[in-house]
């Protein structure tokens, strides 16, 4: 999951200047070039700006106003520099603006997370769910990097120019924040690995196909030779466990106090 995040480019190169062409057609007064680059860019757009705003209306609102401003100043535009740098600069500094003038700074909710689409960043369902998670142990800056990275493609360097950051802050922010993430991804898919288990468990149950674990048999006669030879440390306690076919320590312990 995390390997779309660790990427340095997200959509193969010529995908890239592809924004740069529909500027251009833009600036000439193209309706259909704006279109275009409305479909292929807005889940960003919107993306970043929800990132900023915190709220799922404002962040529509503000990105239909990011096109417009694209429609009026797409002559400004210099191949020179990144598109979608570009384009995200539009989108940040309207939501700078929007947030001086109303000072308000709320917490992202799960269902406004939710408004971004899954498709964008090639996640199922399930692997959706563990990353908004994981993306909430975040801080604002370091889940907004992660976020340009991955789903806008841009490189270190363009994000530290959008967000107006040193390079190194941003390099510094980002693998912290990829160590955070696999920590928190590890810890989310375990606990989902054993809920599915015991729901597994109890529809096996209900259905009267649920036998349960095998019972570990082992001979006695055996199992006190083995206790014997491990006691007197003739052998050690891996080969005592191999000996006797338990895996666990706590059970094969557990089996020498009750001899």
């Amino acid at each position: 999951m995390l390997s779309m995040l660790m990427t340095t480019e997200y959509a193969p190169a010529e995908d890239r200047h592809e924004p740069q062409q529909l500027l251009i057609h833009i600036a000439g007064g193209e309706r259909e070039a704006l279109a275009e680059l409305y479909q292929r860019t807005r889940s960003a757009v919107y993306g970043l700006a929800l990132s900023y705003l915190k709220n799922a209306q404002d962040a529509q609102n503000l990105t239909q106003d990011v096109y417009v401003q694209v429609w009026d100043r797409a002559e400004q535009y210099r191949p020179t520099g990144s598109p979608m740098g570009w384009l995200l600069a539009v989108c940040r500094n309207l939501c700078l603006t929007r947030l001086r003038r109303e000072e308000r700074h709320a917490a992202l909710s799960e269902e406004e997370w939710d408004a971004i689409p899954a498709r964008e960043c090639g996640l199922d369902a399930d692997e959706r769910t563990l990353l908004q998670g994981a993306l909430a142990s975040l801080t604002d800056e370091e889940r907004r990097i992660v976020l340009l990275h991955a789903v806008t493609g841009l490189k270190h360097r363009e994000i530290a120019a959008l967000l107006e950051l040193p390079l190194p802050t941003v390099l510094s922010k980002y693998h912290r924040a990829l160590k955070n993430l696999l920590l928190v991804l590890e810890s989310m898919e375990t606990k989902q690995n054993k809920q599915r288990h015991q729901e597994g468990v109890a529809r096996a149950k209900n259905s009267g196909k649920y036998v349960g674990r095998k019972k570990l048999v082992v001979d006695p006669n055996l199992f006190r030779q083995v206790a014997e030879d491990f006691r007197s440390h003739k052998i050690a306690e891996k080969e005592a466990m191999y000996r006797t076919g338990i895996s666990s320590r706590s059970t094969f312990y557990r089996r020498l106090k009750e001899i």
